[in-house]
């Protein structure tokens, strides 16, 4: 009797860990997906962020080179953007 109480406490804990992993890894899924939408939100911030100083520097200066690089970059945010979509 007692050799069975042993064999089936250690049994039935690692049960519960393999249902317990089934579970983790739909929140590890969700996890990810959540710190990759958040990873993409703030590289948009940042392009936009470049972008609107871009545009003040063309509205103090208006260089031709500067405008070439703002339609590079607003090219590049519009891609982005399409692309996390």
């Amino acid at each position: 009797m007692k050799i069975n109480q042993d064999v089936k406490s250690t049994i039935e804990p690692n049960k519960i860990q393999t249902q317990g992993r089934k579970g983790s890894q739909v929140s590890f899924q969700q996890a990810v997906n959540q710190e990759k939408g958040k990873l993409r939100e703030s590289q948009l911030q940042q392009l936009m962020k470049n972008l609107t100083d871009q545009g003040e520097k063309i509205a103090r200066f208006r260089s031709f080179e500067d405008l070439a690089k703002y339609k590079r970059m607003v090219r590049q945010f519009i891609d982005e953007a399409v692309q996390t979509v």
